[in-house]
């Protein structure tokens, strides 16, 4: 995408579909004298003043009204993207904003591109790329602690920290460079002050390790917990889900293998947004002899038995489901057996029916928890969504500094690799290795914020935008 700083941009910036207000955004030079030719205020304009909201109408190019509107001018310097803006808020609904936004684009103005109002506010050095890509982190946030990350990077706490670690690496390489203008001043072998650099430069890179390593947080934060319901047919599995969910999505019934596929339901414990999974009841194909028809059934049944322990490898946490009014079985075995080595809440239902689960074989899950639930009677439900949520706190750590997305993650991961080759290469090398390493730190650490950016960079960040931001 080619930005020409000289043209005149707009786009619808809210949401298409019916809503009570929708929202044009113009940026660009000729912002304000495009308002003028297409905006009649209800009362006389003596001066436009930045940032002060006007009503009148905007009319078609024939002279009819089109919308009554109430328009914003802000001034360079004093905008999202710095640049002079216009915002025209209008009636919502698609047509009504697309024949504004047609009206608009009359005058000489172009529509925008994905996510270039965003890229011209990082060109005119109102906002980093961190910052840039914060914009994307808050549309996108599926739970609170999602957001909170998010804003910690348009405020810029991320730009802060890695400019503070930029500035790390410049000042051990004032140090190296010292080492290379006075040699004789610097002996490897005895001298203390070579000593210095390298506990400064190890002292560095477990810095960029601890940032690095805060990627994972990174990404469960944006991609929210993965929750799986896995247990034999007909154990309560979908009955669960329902209950959890708060809708009746799964298809219950007393026949087992109902469920065939995976059953996805987003559901909010106490802030935190989450994925649960209904499955296929886990159990083995038979070797008996059957018809044409029983034999296509069990096909089906297996595929989703398979897709089931595929998801289960996949999910933050495993919800084994047992139903204690049955015997344990080579289903139950199965279910066990793909539980192992992962988090799994044991969850014994139908607790309101007479027992006849051995004890030894509940223990066998090693579960973080188990909780008695029934479905029928609702017991147990909301202790459930309780302890849940807890552990899902638990086990999220709050962390001020995370960089969230493969971009941050690479070039952090650079600037690592960089820093210890600095190392290895001032004891093995000299200091000169040592010193072109150290540039290439800084090089790395400098793309992540955008001070150095290459066009195919920038291009691939902002065109994930949507057109309005």
């Amino acid at each position: 995408m080619q930005i020409l700083k000289e043209d005149t941009i707009a786009a619808i910036a809210t949401a298409l579909g019916e809503g009570g207000i929708g929202v044009i955004r113009i940026s660009g030079p000729a912002s304000l004298s495009v308002l003028k030719k297409v905006f009649t205020p209800a009362f006389p304009v003596k001066k436009w003043r930045s940032h002060r909201m006007i009503f009148g109408e905007i009319a078609g190019e024939d002279g009819k009204m089109l919308d009554e509107v109430l328009a914003v001018w802000m001034a360079e310097g004093r905008s999202y993207t710095g640049e002079e803006v216009v915002e025209i808020h209008g009636h919502g609904g698609r047509l009504n904003l697309l024949q504004l936004l047609r009206r608009i684009l009359a005058e000489e103005v172009r529509v925008a591109e994905p996510g270039e109002f965003t890229r011209r506010a990082f060109l005119n050095g109102r906002i980093d790329l961190t910052q840039a890509e914060a914009i994307a982190e808050m549309i996108n946030a599926k739970n609170e602690r999602a957001l909170e990350m998010a804003r910690n990077h348009l405020q810029g706490h991320l730009q802060k920290h890695l400019h503070s670690l930029a500035e790390r690496s410049l000042m051990l390489a004032a140090q190296v460079e010292s080492w290379i203008d006075f040699p004789e001043e610097f002996d490897p072998a005895l001298d203390e002050s070579v000593g210095r650099i390298m506990k400064d430069l190890e002292d560095f890179q477990q810095a960029l390790r601890e940032l690095l390593d805060s990627y994972q947080v990174g990404q469960q934060l944006q991609q929210g917990w993965s929750i799986l319901l896995l247990g034999r047919p007909n154990a309560g599995k979908s009955s669960l889900f329902n209950k959890l969910n708060g809708e009746e999505k799964a298809i219950v019934t007393s026949l087992p293998g109902t469920t065939r596929d995976l059953l996805e339901a987003q559901i909010a414990l106490g802030g935190i947004q989450l994925t649960l999974t209904d499955t296929a009841g886990l159990r083995k194909r038979s070797s008996e002899v059957k018809d044409q028809e029983v034999e296509a059934h069990e096909a089906i049944e297996q595929i989703g038995v398979g897709r089931a322990l595929n998801a289960a490898e996949q999910a933050n946490l495993l919800l084994a489901v047992v139903d204690l009014s049955r015997a344990w079985s080579e289903e139950d075995q199965q279910v066990l057996e793909a539980c192992q080595g992962r988090p799994t809440v044991l969850i014994c239902n139908k607790a309101d029916l007479p027992r006849e689960m051995p004890e030894e074989k509940l223990e066998a899950f090693q579960a973080v928890w188990r909780i008695e639930t029934s479905c029928k009677e609702d017991l147990g439900i909301g202790d459930l969504r309780k302890r849940l949520h807890n552990y899902i706190e638990q086990e999220t750590p709050a962390h001020e500094l995370v960089i969230s997305n493969e971009r941050q993650r690479d070039a952090l991961a650079q600037a690592l690799h960089f820093a210890e080759k600095s190392m290895r290469e001032g004891y093995e090398l000299g200091p000169e290795f040592m010193a072109e390493d150290l540039r290439l730190t800084r090089n790395a650490l400098s793309e992540i914020t955008g001070q150095v950016s290459s066009e195919e960079i920038l291009g691939t960040i902002f065109s994930s935008f949507c057109i309005g931001k």
